[in-house]
Parts: C-alpha cells; sequence; structure tokens
C-alpha cells in the first residue's frame, strides 16, 4: 500500500462521500479506492469511516486523520513544486571561471543572461586556481583543456586555439625546430594554474590532417 497514496483516496473520499465519485475523479477503479481505504484501517487499527448506502462519514478516529493528512498532503505537493523545473530561470547561481576567459567571454555573457532572465543572481568568480565546486558550492565552472573523469556534468561549449612561442634571443642559441620531438631539448614554462592537484602537463601535437 502506497501510504501517501492512501491518504490522498481517504481524504477526497471524506470530502466527496462517495468511492465511486472518489474512483471517477482519481481515474481509479471503485473497488481500488474501497480496497486501499480498507487497508488503511487495518494498518491504524480503526474505523476510519462510517459506510451506508447513501454516503461515507469519517468517524472520530477519521476526522483526526483528515487534519493531519491533509496538512501531510500540502507538504509535499509544496516540496515537489519548490524542486519541479519551471520554465523562468531564477534564484542565485555561482559560476567560475579562469581569469581571462571569465574577463573576455563569461562576463558579457552574464550580463546579457542577467537582462533576459531579472530572476537570477549570479555569483562569478574568476580565479585561475583549481576549484573543488562541491567543496566550494559552484554551480558552473568553465575550464580549459580536457575536463577528464569525474561523476559531474560535462560539455564542450568551444574551442580555443593555442600556440607554442619563444622569444627570438632564446631560438638564436639553440638549433632550428623543424619536427615536434626537437622540443624535447627545449626549456619551457607551462601554465600549472587551473590544473587539478598532482595532474601533469603534455603536449600533443597533430598534424594539417589531424594525425597525431
Amino acid at each position: 500500500m502506497d501510504r501517501l497514496d492512501a491518504l490522498r483516496l481517504f481524504t477526497r473520499a471524506a470530502a466527496l462521500g462517495s468511492f465511486s465519485a472518489t474512483a471517477r475523479e482519481q481515474g481509479v477503479s471503485q473497488a481500488h479506492v474501497s480496497r486501499t481505504i480498507r487497508q488503511l484501517e487495518a494498518r491504524l487499527g480503526c474505523t476510519l469511516m462510517l459506510r451506508t448506502t447513501r454516503a461515507l462519514t469519517p468517524t472520530a478516529e477519521g476526522r483526526r486523520l483528515l487534519d493531519t493528512a491533509r496538512a501531510v498532503l500540502d507538504a509535499y505537493e509544496a516540496a515537489e513544486e519548490s524542486v519541479r523545473e519551471h520554465d523562468e530561470p531564477s534564484g542565485p547561481l555561482r559560476v567560475t571561471a579562469p581569469v581571462g576567459v571569465g574577463q573576455r567571454v563569461i562576463a558579457p555573457i552574464v550580463d546579457t543572461l542577467l537582462q533576459t532572465h531579472p530572476g537570477l543572481s549570479v555569483d562569478l568568480t574568476l580565479t585561475d586556481r583549481f576549484v573543488d565546486l562541491v567543496a566550494e558550492g559552484i554551480d558552473v565552472a568553465v575550464r580549459l583543456g580536457n575536463a577528464g573523469a569525474g561523476s559531474l556534468k560535462r560539455r564542450r561549449v568551444g574551442k580555443a586555439a593555442r600556440m607554442l612561442v619563444a622569444s627570438p634571443a632564446y631560438l638564436a642559441g639553440h638549433p632550428r625546430v623543424r619536427r615536434p620531438e626537437a622540443l624535447a631539448g627545449l626549456r619551457c614554462f607551462r601554465i600549472v594554474a587551473g590544473r587539478s592537484p598532482g595532474r601533469r602537463a603534455a603536449f600533443a601535437f597533430q598534424s594539417p590532417r589531424g594525425a597525431p
């Protein structure tokens, strides 16, 4: 027996004064309504309804249950409504992004978003450090590179071109680089901000036709 369904059928039967009317309203059989209320009475160990050929009348125990049952059903419907998706986004939204991308790309989008959905409030944090989304209560994070494995939902929203650069003075003291393998002998600076702890940076190259 579904307890919530039993309370719902019981309250409607008390309001309508009829099993058949309750069945029609709820889209179930009259036998289902009658059986559910009998099971509820058996569980509680008391009679909730006085049944006559003309009407149903709640007993004293039934009237006491009605007050509580209505409050329970109202609370459940309010809880459902509070988490149900609405057509219009509203409420606080915490977003984080790297500083450069955040300033050039995300901030203008946030401004447009707030104008389109005035019910939203956005807390935008720009940082190049790795942010633990769960621990810091972040709703959306914009990140560069491979998102890696994990249970969080991920979606690619764009591509960013990368290039290797070096000063002429540094290259003047080294053989000319003609193939990627030659880079192994050169010193380089690599950006570690924004990477997860312990994750090593790696350079992957592809030919113009996409071959590694």
